[in-house]
């Protein structure tokens, strides 16, 4: 019972690593690999390395089937592009396993030290981030050494070794075992390594660990499966192809492992890492050299999206709360959250038309304003319904900062709604495109603004003057790229590029606007700023006293 729990703690240890990394990359670089998922649209293998990176920095195949996922339902790439990131993806975790499974576990105390008093010791986020990465990647290889020492002492555990073997000696069951173990872990990544060290100390067979592999291959294409049942068809249609390649894969290696040959020396690396990487390599080539008749095929069984109507209806609010202001508050923070969404939603899909993807249509952007206006005019109202009743102090201002943040959610659906999809109009109407240097300013803009809404969302939500401050700061930084990116404009259109010449106006007043809506995105800082006792400027001095 003893080597269980041990070897429980140790895969718990190994997914908090793991973890670790993945939010400690997020942290860093997230914008960085969103932007690279959303730039590889209509390209084949771009998009397919972009994914191969991406897991093998976030240690998760999921992660980045999400990601992709996600982009696809927004319509920002196409389900096709989706598809292609998840299956290098796929291949990206392979090469992770391998890296991991060498025998590097000496380095774990180094990256431990480095990455803990790193961390601790440096406010920079972009650098907390890493110095987490470190640190996870320190716990991932503790954990492993740790795991192989507890399947060692398991292995010579006749009692142990004996219930296990009665296990997984039954295909089925050893496939099953891998599925579950992945669906609970969330990591195929953390399973394929458990059974590598299981198997390197004598617990399992290999015909056995290459079961559990091939379940936990099927595990990790369901794990985005079944957290994207209720998304948008576009994100169904990429996650269950890749599930049916995985499947098809899987199937293969299942029945035909035994007649491949054993020419690979198992010295270097075990054969069912091999086996694992192999597997997932064919399901790549398999997937990119048969995408569109696979999303073809799976389309026949992805129900279309159900017809909920148009219209956005709050969902919190309740009138019978309003005589417990705490409560009532709490509800109107909540609906402003929800139309915080809306307004990003927005400026996404400004974007997505405005880089003349097909299929956007500027109607649904209208649809979202009209649900922001139902929005903000209900949490007004709602919120005036709490001021009249009798409030503390910090009430008050809590409910006044509901009404400045969901006033500011609002003015950026309107700079979406009356300038941009103005300017995409015009855009549309002069049948131009803006150069490649151009395009790339404006997508700079978009994702620091996409980057400043998630920031914006926290400070609101948490009420941390670090947040805050990290938020106000983001002003700046926004009016120094729109200053370098006019200037460097103002250059191409003095060389007289034919692209720079026909988009000049657009360019720079589309800028303009996305600098007017990181205005209202800073603005939410400024309650919580005041409230700590600063004033927001340029220099923070201290509040004079009342």
């Amino acid at each position: 019972m003893t080597f269980f729990l041990e070897i429980l703690g140790a895969i718990a240890l190994m997914l908090w690593g793991l973890r670790m990394v993945r939010n400690g990359v997020m942290s860093a670089y997230g914008p960085a690999i969103k932007s690279a998922a959303r730039d590889s649209a209509n390209k084949r293998v771009t998009p397919f390395f972009s994914g191969m990176f991406a897991a093998i920095a976030l240690q998760s195949s999921t992660a980045t089937a999400m990601i992709a996922a996600s982009f696809a339902a927004k319509k920002t790439i196409a389900t096709f592009t989706a598809l292609v990131i998840i299956l290098g993806a796929d291949l990206g975790t392979a090469i992770a396993a391998i890296v991991a499974s060498q025998n590097i576990e000496v380095l774990s105390p180094a990256l431990l030290a480095v990455g803990i008093f790193g961390f601790l010791n440096t406010e920079n986020g972009k650098r907390r981030g890493i110095f987490r990465a470190l640190g996870g990647i320190g716990l991932v290889l503790l954990a492993l050494s740790m795991i192989k020492a507890t399947t060692l002492e398991l292995a010579t555990s006749e009692s142990a070794s004996a219930i296990i073997l009665s296990i997984l000696s039954e295909p089925f069951l050893a496939l099953l075992a891998g599925i579950i173990l992945t669906y609970l872990a969330h990591s195929s990544l953390a399973i394929v390594l458990l059974t590598v060290s299981s198997l390197s100390t004598g617990l399992i067979d290999v015909e056995a660990a290459v079961y559990l592999v091939v379940g936990a291959n099927i595990g990790s294409g369901l794990l985005p499966f079944i957290a994207s049942l209720g998304a948008r068809r576009e994100a169904r249609l990429a996650v269950s192809a890749n599930l049916m390649l995985r499947g098809l894969g899987a199937a293969g290696l299942f029945y035909g492992w035994q007649f491949i040959p054993v020419l690979l020396d198992q010295t270097v690396l075990p054969l069912p890492l091999y086996l694992h990487g192999v597997l997932n390599l064919g399901v790549a080539a398999l997937g990119m050299a048969t995408a569109p008749l696979v999303l073809r095929a799976v389309s026949a069984f992805v129900p279309e999206d159900p017809d909920n109507g148009s219209e956005i209806r709050t969902k919190y609010l309740d009138n019978k709360q309003v005589e417990n202001p705490t409560k009532a508050l709490a509800l109107a923070k909540r609906e402003a959250l929800a139309m915080a969404e809306v307004a990003q939603e927005m400026v996404e899909r400004s974007r997505v038309i405005l880089e003349g993807a097909p299929g956007a249509e500027e109607q649904d952007v209208a649809t979202l304003e009209d649900g922001l206006d139902t929005l903000f005019n209900s949490i007004k109202l709602y919120v005036a319904k709490v001021l009249q009743q009798s409030l503390s102090e910090a009430q008050t201002r809590q409910a006044m900062d509901v009404l400045s943040f969901t006033a500011n959610m609002e003015h950026v659906g309107d700079v979406v709604d009356g300038n941009l999809m103005n300017l995409a109009e015009r855009k549309r109407s002069l049948n131009t495109q803006f150069s490649e240097d151009g395009q790339k300013e404006i997508a700079a803009i978009f994702d620091r603004i996409l980057e400043n809404f998630g920031l914006a969302v926290n400070t609101f939500l948490t009420e941390d003057r670090d947040l805050a401050r990290q938020l106000y700061d983001s002003k700046k930084d926004i009016r120094e790229l729109q200053q370098e990116f006019v200037a460097a404009h103002m250059e191409r259109l003095a060389s007289g590029a034919p692209e720079t010449v026909r988009t000049s106006s657009l360019h720079i007043d589309l800028i303009r606007d996305l600098k007017r809506i990181n205005s209202h995105l800073t603005a939410v800082s400024y309650p919580v700023l005041r409230a700590s006792g600063e004033v927001p400027k340029v220099k923070w001095k201290k509040a004079p006293a009342a």
